[in-house]
């Protein structure tokens, strides 16, 4: 299995047309983004294929059931969940049909490419992809009768585009943030989500008890971490944010002066880079988003400090507004 990003190409249309197809693959395009699904689907359905829009993750795993697509191309972050999920469902239900799962992001982040490959995805592409390319992974014999394809040419980044990525994204967090249902899988997908933009190795939430104690209510990582209790005194961070309620970043963990105390502890791992955000819960302090990651430039850092603050904010209002916060 290869993974790859693909960027825009341009390429002559198939020669299969609708009418050749005798049994057209059916196609589920899982994606709350309803103008690139429709563009897609439309594409799709003019080469002969049957196609399916949804925009959340459990009415695609319904079609998966019912529906037996052949195929389902599925944005890595829903508002309700994520195609981890949808990977999972796949590969543990006893379907009638296992249909190919392609996961589709606007980002390409190795550890999330790795953790959508182990988990049976057929292949990850970064939006924006030439949709001929998505053909050729789920019906390969399409494309054999293709004209020979054009020389690539590289295309000069659209600052516009990156600006609506951007807010796709936030919307995509809001929506997680305030959907229905409980407070422990909002908190698990928002980690999830933060932690895939800034590429960190952890994003954990910590609801801090008192300056002593501590409890990781969800970790990117790990679906089934909660109620994980913490001695904060080899969190010095994390009671330096609780002690002051203003976000904190550590650049270099070898160096810094606050976590001298514990260098110890931190000697053997395989982060640099520490952001410490607060997250308030109808006023008062609550607790923290904690994100390790390798080591950033000034550039990034100044990102993920501004990115934190506001995923933080938006996290304090979905758990202040939850009648019983975790």
């Amino acid at each position: 299995m290869r993974f790859r990003s693909l960027g825009l190409k341009k390429r002559p249309k198939s020669n299969t047309s609708p009418k050749t197809k005798k049994n057209p693959l059916k196609i589920v395009l899982a994606d709350d983004d309803t103008s690139f699904a429709r563009r897609f689907s439309q594409f799709l359905t003019e080469r002969g294929y049957e196609t399916r829009i949804v925009s959340t993750i459990s009415q695609a795993k319904e079609l998966i059931e019912f529906w037996l697509p052949d195929a389902a191309f599925v944005n890595l972050m829903l508002p309700e969940s994520n195609a981890l999920s949808l990977l999972r469902f796949v590969h543990t239900r006893s379907l009638k049909r296992i249909p190919k799962v392609v996961v589709m992001s606007t980002q390409t982040i190795p550890q999330g490419v790795e953790t959508m490959r182990r988990a049976g995805a057929t292949e990850y592409l970064v939006k924006p992809f030439a949709f001929e390319d998505a053909i050729r992974i789920i019906d390969p014999e399409a494309v054999k009768t293709e004209e020979p394809v054009e020389k690539e040419k590289k295309e000069t980044p659209d600052p516009g585009a990156s600006m609506i990525r951007e807010l796709h994204l936030l919307n995509l967090i809001i929506k997680q943030a305030t959907i229905g249902g409980d407070v422990q899988t909002k908190l698990f997908n928002l980690m999830r989500m933060i932690s895939m933009k800034v590429q960190a190795l952890r994003c954990s939430f910590i609801r801090c008890l008192d300056d002593e104690t501590g409890i990781v209510l969800a970790s990117n990582d790990d679906e089934t971490v909660t109620d994980l209790p913490l001695q904060l005194k080899y969190y010095p961070e994390v009671r330096e944010v609780r002690k002051n309620g203003r976000p904190l970043v550590i650049t270099n963990i070898r160096t810094s002066d606050l976590l001298a105390p514990v260098k110890d502890q931190l000697a053997k791992t395989p982060f640099e880079t520490i952001a410490v955000f607060p997250v308030f819960c109808r006023g008062e302090f609550y607790g923290v988003v904690s994100v390790r990651m390798e080591q950033r430039n000034k550039d990034e850092i100044y990102y993920v400090e501004k990115f934190g603050q506001v995923c933080s904010q938006i996290i304090s209002l979905a758990i202040g507004s939850s009648a019983t916060p975790a």
